[in-house]
């Protein structure tokens, strides 16, 4: 029991790096971001599009937490995560998302 609690720790940590990595790397890749009047960087959709994570299948966790950090740091609405989570989901997801009644899609946002 103990060596799967410290091999679970491990690999959060490993995750927490990864995370970090990979914020870090989308905050080089646009430095000198617009920034609106209350100092929150205003993207457009194109800007959007090109900070986000790529999608893992396999840890699909360590996506949605990049994307997290990065929608809160950037102040991005509800709508446009909907969004833009579609664009790199895998066809399967997107199908699963598809298939949803239009006011279960609703419910998700």
């Amino acid at each position: 029991m103990q060596m799967q609690m410290q091999e679970f720790q491990a690999q959060e940590r490993q995750k927490e790096r990864e995370v970090h990595l990979e914020l870090e790397r989308l905050r080089q890749a646009r430095p000198n971001a617009d920034v609106a009047f209350d100092g929150r960087s205003r993207d457009s959709l194109g800007d959007m599009v090109r900070l986000m994570p790529k999608f893992n299948e396999r840890d699909p966790d360590v996506f949605f937490s990049l994307f997290e950090s990065l929608a809160e740091e950037r102040s991005w609405t509800v709508t446009d995560r909907t969004a833009l989570i579609q664009s790199v989901l895998p066809p399967k997801a997107q199908e699963a998302y598809l298939a949803l009644d239009p006011v279960e899609r609703k419910v998700l946002r």
